[in-house]
């Protein structure tokens, strides 16, 4: 399965149904053959098609097992939302998939890659402990860590990591913790996916405004008038604390956009080209690492086409994906 040391795995634990894009997903990550996609799921999904996306059988009990024996406490995750809290021990978790790899990472499915190695190539050469790809936190949806113990670890610096982690609500641990407390924001969406239609907008706002307050919170640079605990208390504080120490080396590659963003700008027609590999926002023709539509996702009107044939381009847009 692993090919080299330079190579990068990025791994995504993914319970249900696959998304109904997961081909246009699939087909952005094989352009990019030095990273391979570990994908542990329980839909059943043949291999092969794309040989640096492997789909690994895994069920949700199986997360629970092998976590409580990596981790060395208890772990019971009831809820697959909660596993984004989950998302810095990874390394630790998943630790027998990636021994012959020298970097590894986490993402979601919600997203369609350029090429990646343009952006993040020189990173790699300056030995990088962290490459981020926001510079105020690191984010959930992609980053991209050294396979070395230290690394690995840093989790375990975490100001009361377990009692986080073995708690059934979701607290932005991969990311930063919500200092106003927005604990019920996986239940805001996952409520929303069952109401009708005609409330969808409302539904994007509540999303919306609970975001804009989690994301004034975010912030790699640390707040001297912070306490020690303040700094630790989440994967983002500990590395930027880590980082200003010069402990770790962090790097930020923000070339990424995303329909919040979009939605923020009361941008409604946005337009992203996919061509063999590359992507590029129609607008501004910038070249881009990847697109996050972690909005129009809960939309029913935005619609996946299915073509007969693996294409060469694609467009991803406020309607949906289209080829």
């Amino acid at each position: 399965m692993n090919r080299n040391k330079n190579h990068i795995a990025i791994i995504i634990p993914y319970f249900g149904n696959l998304p109904a894009w997961i081909d246009f997903f699939c087909l952005s990550c094989s352009y990019n053959n030095s990273i391979d996609w570990l994908i542990f799921t329980d839909s059943q999904v043949k291999n092969g098609t794309f040989k640096n996306v492997i789909f690994i059988p895994f069920s949700l009990a199986d997360f629970n097992l092998i976590a409580t024996e990596k981790l060395g406490f208890k772990v019971n995750v009831q809820n697959t939302y909660k596993l984004c809290d989950y998302k810095p021990t990874y390394g630790s978790v998943f630790s027998d998939y990636l021994k012959s790899y020298e970097y590894w990472g986490y993402g979601d499915l919600d997203v369609i890659y350029g090429n990646i190695m343009s952006f993040i190539y020189k990173d790699i050469e300056s030995n990088s402990d962290i490459i981020s790809m926001h510079k105020d936190f690191v984010p959930g949806h992609f980053c991209i860590l050294k396979n070395s113990i230290k690394i690995i670890s840093l989790f375990r610096e975490i100001t009361h990591y377990k009692k986080i982690l073995q708690s059934n609500k979701y607290y932005g641990l991969d990311e930063r913790i919500h200092i106003l407390r927005i604990i019920t924001y996986s239940w805001v969406v996952g409520f929303s996916k069952k109401v009708k239609v005609e409330y969808l907008i409302l539904r994007e706002k509540i999303i919306l405004f609970l975001r804009e307050l989690r994301y004034k919170h975010k912030h790699i640079t640390p707040n001297k008038t912070e306490t020690v605990i303040y700094q630790s208390k989440d994967f983002s504080s500990l590395v930027s604390t880590l980082s200003s120490k010069g402990d770790i080396i962090v790097s930020v590659q923000q070339f990424y956009k995303c329909d919040f963003s979009f939605r923020k700008k009361n941008i409604t027609n946005w337009n992203l080209l996919w061509d063999k590999g590359f992507l590029q926002d129609s607008s501004d023709k910038m070249e881009l690492m990847y697109f996050h539509f972690q909005l129009s996702k809960e939309r029913n009107d935005f619609h996946t086409e299915k073509p007969n044939f693996v294409p060469e381009h694609f467009n991803i847009t406020d309607k949906g994906i289209l080829v």
